[in-house]
């Protein structure tokens, strides 16, 4: 099983690439002739308000896993359980902020200006950044004992 470093370590290269992503698809849309007449205007808000609540979903699931897995790995550095709640709240963190970039993908491809999606991209990037993944651990305690002295 993959120690709380190595771990760390491959759960910070997949946020990597899931930072990159809004960029990549902001370069991607750029590139596709779209219509820039939008037939059904109430879509921005519907996808607004989905991605609000979303990100009230998003917060509470990090709360349930996120926050009680760093608890315990303080306790216990060594509980690969833990480790894997850990690693699975984050991922799932970076998905529902990832969603947030899709309905900007959706809303200019639509037909909407950039002006509007581009507030989903930059809430999206915002809560990746925001939720970069983080471990702190205390010092291990597994080092051997000093020799007894005289």
């Amino acid at each position: 099983m993959a120690d709380a470093s190595q771990t760390l370590r491959n759960v910070r290269i997949i946020h990597f690439a899931f930072l990159a992503m809004p960029a990549v698809l902001f370069f991607a849309i750029s590139t596709i002739q779209i219509d820039s007449k939008p037939e059904i205007t109430f879509l921005p808000t519907v996808l607004a308000v989905l991605a609000m609540s979303e990100v009230g979903i998003a917060t509470a699931f990090r709360g349930k896993l996120i926050r009680p897995a760093v608890e315990r790995l303080q306790r216990l550095p060594q509980a690969s359980a833990a480790l894997e709640q850990w690693r699975r709240g984050n991922i799932l963190s970076f998905v529902f902020a990832m969603t947030v970039v899709l309905y900007g993908v959706v809303i200019r491809v639509m037909g909407f200006s950039w002006n509007i999606a581009a507030w989903f991209f930059v809430a999206g990037f915002s809560l990746l950044l925001w939720w970069t993944p983080r471990l702190k651990l205390a010092a291990s305690t597994n080092a051997a004992a000093p020799p007894p002295m005289g």
